[in-house]
């Protein structure tokens, strides 16, 4: 819900990842997700006096869309993709293109297809959430979730009852 509301009013992060987000207490003690570190976000509306340049790739290349390492178009979807990275490595204990350098992890991500999401210990999430992190994961945007609140839904019909009451 906190990345559909920053997408709701124009803003791609661009640089998602657990680093970059914080879980503090509400004002009613509950946990609340809290998203950091818009340095290199975009706006999508309105006129903009600094932009990125044109052809960069910005971000952290172990959590960057396929978009993004391409130096292309990026749009909130750019977002759902970190997201299905993030969901990925909570699943698996790892995220889905390592890599020891920056050029490595990017061809990954731009040619490569996901391993199987399995656990460290070898156990294997239920389909049906593989199912939507794979789809987090597509190389092409279209082919993503339409935005996170789509995400949120298919993730919380995968996972059963106790997810789909959080959002």
């Amino acid at each position: 819900s906190a990345l559909q509301a920053v997408h709701a009013i124009g803003i791609v992060h661009r640089d998602l990842k657990p680093a970059n987000i914080f879980l503090i207490e509400g004002p009613d003690q509950t946990e609340v997700v809290k998203i950091l570190d818009f340095g290199v976000a975009k706006f999508t509306r309105g006129q903009v006096t600094h932009k990125t340049q044109a052809g960069m790739a910005m971000g952290s290349p172990w959590y960057m869309a396929p978009e993004q390492a391409r130096g292309g178009f990026v749009d909130h979807r750019a977002d759902v993709y970190s997201f299905g990275v993030i969901l990925y490595e909570l699943l698996t204990g790892r995220v889905p293109f390592p890599g020891e350098t920056f050029a490595n992890v990017l061809a990954g991500h731009l040619t490569k297809t996901p391993p199987p999401l399995r656990r460290t210990d070898g156990g294997i999430p239920p389909d049906a959430v593989c199912g939507v992190v794979l789809r987090c994961l597509e190389k092409e945007p279209t082919s993503r979730p339409h935005d996170m609140e789509v995400a949120w839904q298919e993730l919380a019909e995968a996972a059963g009852p106790q997810l789909a009451s959080s959002w």
